[in-house]
């Protein structure tokens, strides 16, 4: 992955996520970008899987959650981005009420983090044609490329 798309999404993702303050100079993503790959970095996806590699971080999350508490961590935005990433590579439909599970989160604060990705042109929401009630949620195409690029070019990411 080139470095310039590396800062551009993570930037991107930050400000879908203005409250979370981070240091992106001592994170261990931005090292990888700004320096030499770090000892223990492997490959993102040697195998060009990216929803693979999106699945494993997901279930890492939440079990990360389980073993250390829920409280202590939270990128609401991220784990539904996640979710949805997958689910484009498996083909399914995910509904609003999915999104919002997979946010880990209250469903008040998943549809104001929803809302937010939409703003940010991350996602797109569209009408289920059996159920009047539901919309579905999708990654808008400017999300997919980002995400792609991120899981399945091999410049590696420490994990």
């Amino acid at each position: 992955m080139e470095r310039q798309s590396l800062l551009s999404l993570i930037e991107l993702i930050h400000t879908a996520a203005p409250e979370v303050e981070v240091d992106l100079q001592s994170s261990s993503v931005m090292r990888a970008v700004l320096h030499s790959r770090p000892a223990g970095a492997v490959a993102a996806s040697p195998s060009g899987d990216g929803a693979a590699l999106a699945k494993a971080i997901y279930r890492l999350r939440r079990r990360r959650d389980s073993l250390l508490g829920d409280s202590l961590f939270g990128e609401p935005a991220w784990d539904m981005l996640l979710d949805l990433y997958v689910a484009r590579h498996e083909g399914r439909q995910v509904h609003v009420s999915s999104a919002c599970l997979a946010g880990a989160v209250a469903s008040s604060t998943a549809l104001r983090w929803l809302l937010e990705l939409e703003e940010k042109g991350l996602i797109v929401r569209s009408d289920d044609p059996h159920d009047a009630r539901r919309k579905f949620v999708t990654l808008t195409n400017v999300a997919v490329a980002a995400l792609d690029s991120l899981f399945t070019q091999g410049d590696g990411l420490p994990l």
